[in-house]
């Protein structure tokens, strides 16, 4: 009986600390998802944007008109930011460079196939990209292509 009983508190024990380690995993998990994955990263409002289409062909385009920037801002703080992801695309990126008056250093964004290239180096997958695109678009000359 004594065996029994002990047991029977072993595998109590035993249950309480998987069921604790399986939360502490959890919240590990959900600590490094919180990670800062926002895009748009300054309350400042952009003098001018370029646009560098890097797919299988190459095309640029630039402008400074305030209704235009606004726009794309608005489309860019639009995307959902989802998981990271290790896939990389080497012939579909767009760079996006943002100017702000008094300031020498642009805002760079890169976007790679459905990913949002964070840092240089950590991508994440995000939705909305396709209204970006449909706006930065406008900036490809036709004749260029």
């Amino acid at each position: 009986m004594k065996r029994i009983l002990t047991g029977i508190v072993a595998i109590t024990l035993l249950s309480a600390c998987t069921a604790q380690g399986a939360e502490q995993r959890q919240a590990d998990t959900t600590a490094q998802t919180e990670v800062t994955t926002e895009i748009w990263t300054t309350d400042k409002t952009p003098t001018k944007v370029r646009y560098d289409r890097m797919w299988e062909y190459s095309a640029s385009g630039e402008t400074d008109d305030p209704a235009f920037i606004s726009a794309l801002v608005t489309s860019i703080k639009n995307l959902k930011v989802g998981n990271p992801t290790p896939m990389a695309t080497d012939d579909f990126t767009d760079f996006v460079s943002f100017t702000f008056e008094g300031e020498t250093e642009p805002l760079k964004l890169q976007f790679e196939d459905q990913c949002w290239v964070k840092d240089q180096k950590t991508r994440y997958e995000v939705e909305g990209i396709r209204d970006v695109r449909q706006l930065l678009d406008q900036l490809i000359d036709e004749d260029t292509l």
